[in-house]
């Protein structure tokens, strides 16, 4: 009843941190407002890749390893923090999607899907999923790889749900989106957002 009771906290936690919005979720819309649905959904691999990998660690001993040394965590947030300002910078600056679009292509691909494994990798939110959600999950009396395996797989899935979400909002924005004036109001709206959650983490890092 106990694996049973936390797997009824997983699912709606993880779903309601998946769909939250947030740095990881902004890039895939602002991926599929530049370039697609299908960029976007090409792009969000990386966030799949970064949080399998927090995944594996939390199966390694992720948690304990933080208690041991908790100077980890400050660091990690710093990190993260002055990525998202580099971020930041570089959507306020982003050309219309008309003036890039050529010389894009694979290169574009590419530097999305590293943008979204970086992010996904200092993301906040899902570090407490794999290190407080998860081991509750896994019945300590059963082999624990398959146990991990399937509570990896259903976090997984529930983030390419959101992945798909945001993607299909950022393809509904293309038209809005066709001049590049309102395409530069994009982008400084979605700058002047990630450089909010830069400061969230930095506020939290010296709380």
């Amino acid at each position: 009843m106990t694996q049973i009771a936390a797997w009824l906290t997983l699912v709606p936690a993880a779903l309601t941190l998946a769909l939250t919005p947030g740095p990881s979720n902004l890039l895939s819309v602002h991926v599929a407002a530049a370039d697609g649905l299908g960029a976007a959904c090409r792009a969000g691999l990386g966030r799949l890749v970064a949080f399998a990998l927090i995944l594996l660690l939390a199966a390694l001993g992720l948690a304990a390893l933080l208690q041991v040394a908790p100077r980890a965590v400050p660091v990690l947030q710093t990190v993260a923090a002055l990525y998202l300002l580099h971020l930041a910078v570089r959507l306020a600056r982003a050309a219309p999607p008309a003036a890039g679009a050529v010389a894009g292509g694979a290169g574009r691909g590419r530097e999305a899907l590293r943008r979204e494994f970086c992010v996904a990798l200092g993301n906040p939110k899902f570090l407490v999923i794999a290190t407080a959600f998860v081991p509750q999950c896994i019945d300590p009396g059963r082999p624990a790889g398959p146990q991990l395996a399937a509570v990896s797989l259903l976090v997984l899935l529930l983030e390419v749900g959101a992945i798909a979400v945001y993607a299909g909002a950022g393809r509904g924005l293309q038209g809005w989106l066709s001049t590049p004036a309102r395409w530069r109001v994009f982008g400084r709206l979605s700058a002047a957002a990630m450089a909010a959650a830069a400061l969230w983490l930095t506020v939290r890092l010296w709380a």
